[in-house]
């Protein structure tokens, strides 16, 4: 059922459907869930069925602490770069917040 989700959000991306609605070309996706063991779930669908940037998730723990604009938030596309750098089990996930956003949006750091 998820894996549908994505696909159907990467079809309305692909077809234009954000750039004649909304008059950007790129779009994200948030997606808050119960824990870490849904969310690592999540991040490993999307993943598989090319999802990747645009795709962003956390748990409504880390929603509760830090907020809306804390480094809370998982891509699904670093689920695809540790598998490609073998990174090690347990190593800590790679966590951004929304502003970084702003800066991948303009190419700056």
């Amino acid at each position: 059922m998820w894996d549908e989700k994505v696909s159907i959000y990467r079809a309305a991306i692909k077809a234009g459907l954000l750039k004649s609605r909304y008059k950007t070309h790129w779009g994200i996706v948030l997606t808050v869930t119960t824990g870490e063991r849904r969310l690592k779930t999540l991040l490993e669908k999307t993943a598989a069925v090319g999802g990747r940037r645009g795709f962003w998730f956390t748990t409504m723990d880390e929603l509760k602490t830090q907020g809306v604009f804390g480094k809370i938030w998982q891509r699904s596309n670093e689920v695809v770069k540790s598998r490609a750098e073998e990174r090690p089990p347990g190593m800590a996930p790679i966590k951004w917040s929304i502003l970084d956003s702003i800066g991948d949006r303009r190419g700056d750091e």
